[in-house]
């Protein structure tokens, strides 16, 4: 009974998880700086996203920005604004 609970509690918190690694690798690829992890952003992505985490950072053309990374299991990680 406690691993059933387990695994049900596992894939109702999987919707909210935050990847910093994940996210800071993203907008790196991205060609963003000064990256600041702002942390776990709820209700920010798709519901088949996996992780979400929020973020602080300078855009290639130098414009200070925030948004969010979100990964999926079957895609890649998007930003959002």
């Amino acid at each position: 009974m406690k691993k059933l609970l387990f695994i049900i509690t596992s894939f109702l918190l999987a919707g909210c998880y935050s990847s910093q690694s994940d996210a800071e690798n993203t907008l790196r690829k991205a060609g963003f700086t000064n990256i600041t992890a702002t942390g776990l952003a709820p209700l920010s992505c798709g519901e088949n996203d996996i992780s979400r985490t929020g973020f602080i950072a300078i855009n290639p053309q130098g414009t200070r920005v925030e948004g969010v990374v979100c990964c999926g299991i079957f895609k890649s990680c998007t930003i959002r604004f």
